[in-house]
């Protein structure tokens, strides 16, 4: 039985040459639209597409192992109404090449193909996860280790700054959770060396143009639209027949508030304002009756409204600026630290992997990224030339990509102000 599409739904399959973002809840049925695009691109009849062009980026090779099935049982079912369609049944011959993986699979293919560009040792493997583990614990010991030995005034102020509780037992796993971090960035060492730099600000005017001071801010404005939601729908609620009209004056007063704060104010006038604000408390009328479930989802809406102000008094506006600039110039050194040892770390570890012919998943994307960009971030000859190759490149869970992931695939994209073949899905 044919699948009756939503008018958005066969918006998105039929739309073409343009980059395409489709975002929609889990379950809503995003990837079987993937599915129907690619299906309808491959046996158009004016302007088909080939399977072998298409590049198909999933989240696990569960997931890809399911599209290709779903696609074999698609192009089957097109064989029986049409037996004599050549081109169905060309599709579907060519299906098992189809370059239909995970990320990482798709790196393989590339490194596999186009090694010569890049300086690999073709006798490593890939590591599995327990033995990687083992090799990174090792190797940030011996990094600790040998910074203590030498006693560094730098290092102990980042070991007074971030063993929590007198405890250095958990500086290698911070060691580590920024060293996965950075290495999700194309280029890690120099994100590295931007992070530390961004306390290095000697105004407040610098501190709010640094990255902690914007992420600081763009957070801050995040919290403001959520608490400016949670106002608005609690107030709906009260409109409702049988809402509790007791929470109006709290919401309207609330919405006006966070009105106010969305102004075009400086940070220190919308800090003082957010550290100061008490809202108003809310008295209930008991000898009224009201809906007890609007009174419950009021009532939820006005906790959630208060715990988002409680996040922003404690997390972004505790502090006036000159108390941020201070503290921002007392992270200084330790942060420097912290990130010259994430660096010293990636390089050990890389070496530790070397020297046993190892490579881990992220040696993958690094790998495929040296092979399509170059060091000025402009694509390769390889790069230029899969552009041409490829036709379309379909993500799907496009939430769960990270930066270097997403420049892989957009070093092969066709981008032009008029036109892109990128068509991406997720939550």
């Amino acid at each position: 039985m044919a699948v009756k599409w939503t008018k958005q739904q066969r918006q998105v399959i039929d739309l073409r040459d343009c980059n395409l973002l489709v975002s929609a809840a889990a379950g809503s049925g995003k990837t079987a639209v993937l599915v129907e695009r690619i299906l309808s691109r491959i046996t158009d009849k004016e302007h088909p597409l080939d399977l072998e062009r298409l590049i198909v980026v999933t989240f696990t090779k569960a997931a890809a192992a399911e599209m290709k099935e779903r696609l074999r049982l698609a192009l089957e079912e097109k064989l029986e109404e049409e037996p004599d369609n050549e081109r169905v049944r060309s599709q579907h011959m060519a299906l098992h090449h189809a370059r239909i993986s995970t990320i990482d699979g798709f790196c393989s293919y590339l490194i596999k193909n186009y090694f010569h560009v890049c300086d690999l040792d073709p006798s490593c493997r890939i590591a599995d996860e327990k033995e990687l583990a083992l090799i990174r614990a090792d190797v940030a010991a011996e990094l600790l280790e040998d910074h203590f030995a030498e006693g560094s005034k730098e290092f102990f102020d980042f070991v007074e700054f971030f063993a929590f509780g007198k405890n250095d037992g958990q500086l290698d796993e911070l060691i580590l959770k920024l060293y996965d971090f950075a290495d999700a960035h194309p280029r890690p060492e120099e994100w590295l060396s931007g992070c530390a730099e961004s306390y290095a600000c000697t105004t407040a005017g610098e501190f709010l143009q640094s990255p902690v001071g914007q992420m600081m801010q763009n957070l801050t404005e995040q919290e403001l639209q959520t608490a400016r939601q949670c106002a608005a729908q609690g107030l709906a609620v009260t409109e409702q027949p049988g809402g509790p009209i007791y929470y109006q004056a709290f919401f309207r007063e609330e919405l006006s508030f966070i009105e106010w704060l969305c102004e075009d104010h400086d940070w220190e006038k919308r800090a003082l304002g957010i550290r100061e604000h008490v809202p108003p408390r809310v008295r209930a009328n008991k000898k009224a009756e009201y809906d007890g479930e609007l009174v419950e989802k009021a009532g939820a809406y006005a906790e959630e409204y208060r715990s988002v102000l409680k996040r922003l008094r404690e997390n972004f506006c505790a502090c006036s600026l000159d108390q941020e600039l201070a503290l921002s110039e007392k992270c200084a050194g330790p942060a420097r630290m912290f990130a010259e040892l994430t660096k010293e770390f990636a390089v050990r570890y890389r070496a530790k992997k070397r020297e046993k012919k190892l490579r881990d998943f992220s040696d993958l994307e690094h790998d495929a990224l040296s092979i399509l960009v170059q060091p000025d971030g402009s694509p390769s000859e390889t790069a230029r030339s899969l552009q041409q190759y490829y036709q379309e490149i379909y993500i799907d869970e496009y939430q769960d990509s990270n930066l270097l992931q997403e420049m892989i695939l957009n070093s092969i994209s066709r981008q032009t102000d008029t036109e892109g073949n990128l068509f991406m899905v997720g939550d």
